[in-house]
């Protein structure tokens, strides 16, 4: 039977800030969500989205980042590998 997926979602108010960054990763890395959204990201696409790019590195995940236009208050889903949720069907 397929493992449930598990889903969080997480405003980090304003961009959460450098000094909260690794506290923020080892919470995500522990909590192992296939699917999470991270709101607020101010701030995070400066030095190339190094902060975005650690948090992938850090939990095994992919981003999808949404850029908006009004405070620079991005938006990003990022994705687990989904095969051990998927059916496998024998042939």
């Amino acid at each position: 039977m397929p493992e449930p997926l598990r889903f969080l979602t997480w405003n980090l108010q304003d961009g959460g800030g450098d000094q909260h960054r690794t506290e923020q990763q080892r919470y995500l890395t522990a909590e192992r969500p296939d699917i999470f959204g991270l709101t607020e990201l101010r701030g995070w696409e400066d030095d190339g989205w190094r902060a975005l790019h650690d948090v992938e590195d850090a939990t095994g995940t992919s981003p999808m980042a949404g850029e908006t236009r009004d405070y620079r208050l991005h938006n990003t889903e990022l994705l687990r590998a989904l095969s051990d949720h998927l059916p496998v069907s024998a042939t």
